[in-house]
């Protein structure tokens, strides 16, 4: 059970291809105006049919906990072989300390602290 307050947030898209390389999970966060821009990436995989998409969030103290769906392409699809970076991109009234993501299953992804 999470502990903590909702906290709501604006979907501001997803892409399959976010620009990053690397092939864990990772979260940005930066200010635009008065919102907070939290990024998160499901890492660079190697054919079509992933995404990562936020589906909730949580205000913890200072900080958030994210659940993320982390989908993948279902067994024996076939699919192009183009390397992707799946991206989902939510904005908040306010900038947390720190931030974990997790996946559907519960699993701890990435986390960010912000200095």
């Amino acid at each position: 059970m999470d502990v903590g307050s909702t906290a709501s947030f604006v979907d501001e898209g997803a892409t399959q291809d976010s620009g990053y390389d690397g092939v864990e999970p990772k979260i940005e966060m930066e200010k635009r105006g008065d919102r907070w821009f939290v990024t998160v990436y499901q890492g660079r995989q190697q054919s079509g049919g992933y995404a990562i998409q936020v589906v909730h969030a949580i205000h913890v103290g200072t900080g958030m906990r994210l659940r993320a769906r982390f989908m993948t392409p279902a067994v024996g699809t076939v699919l192009p072989t183009v390397k992707t970076s799946p991206s989902h991109t939510i904005s908040l009234g306010f900038g947390a300390d720190g931030i974990t993501l997790y996946d559907q299953d519960d699993r701890r992804r990435a986390e960010l602290i912000r200095p």
